[in-house]
Parts: C-alpha cells; structure tokens; sequence
C-alpha cells in the first residue's frame, strides 16, 4: 500500500518551497542557522521554542544568540510566514505582546 499526502499537506509542500524562495535574502539576515529551513516542521519547532526543542539540533542554537538586527528579520519573517499562510504554531518568541504584533501585522499586509 502506497503512501498518499492530503491535499493539505501537498498545498503546505508547494506553500513552503515558494516561502523560502521569496524570502532567501530575509532568511541569511535573520541568523537563524539554514538547518532550520530544511523542513517546515523545523521552522514550526523554532518558532514555538526558540531552539529546535522536538527535534535533534547539531547547532545548540537558541535566539538568544541573535543580535537586534536579526531578532527584527527573524520577527519580518514570521510574519511573512503567516501572511504566506501557514498556521500559527503557537510562536512564542519574543514574548506575548510582540507576538501578537507580528500576527497583527501579518494579517494587514
């Protein structure tokens, strides 16, 4: 018996390879190390923790290690995630207020 991805899944499949390709440039500035864009599952992972807290993570990476500037492109790029259309995952990032920040802005653009 053959394996058969919904529709859903097939619609997210092409959703996040045209999300990476749109937002290379904002994906280097951000920091976050490319392991992380390999997989949505990942980048769901990193969004809800911080760090790959579900996953191996290699890198020992956590957001903590950003700079100002990429915590802004890691914040630009959630909300591109979102607008994109994929489901929130619970972001837990930078904290409540600035979370619903970037899911306000994400459903204005």
């Amino acid at each position: 018996m053959g394996f058969r991805r919904s529709n859903e899944d097939a619609r997210f499949s092409v959703l996040w390879d045209r999300f990476r390709a749109e937002n290379v440039e904002l994906m280097q500035e951000s920091g976050i190390p490319s392991d992380y864009f390999e997989d949505r599952r990942l980048f769901d992972d990193f969004l809800m923790h911080g760090c790959l807290d579900h996953h191996p993570d290699p890198t020992g990476f956590t957001i903590e290690q950003l700079d100002l500037e990429q915590l802004l492109a890691s914040a630009r790029l959630a909300a591109a995630y979102f607008r994109m259309g994929f489901p929130d995952p619970c972001l837990m990032l930078f904290g409540t207020l600035i979370d619903n920040q970037i899911r306000a802005a994400a459903k204005k653009e």
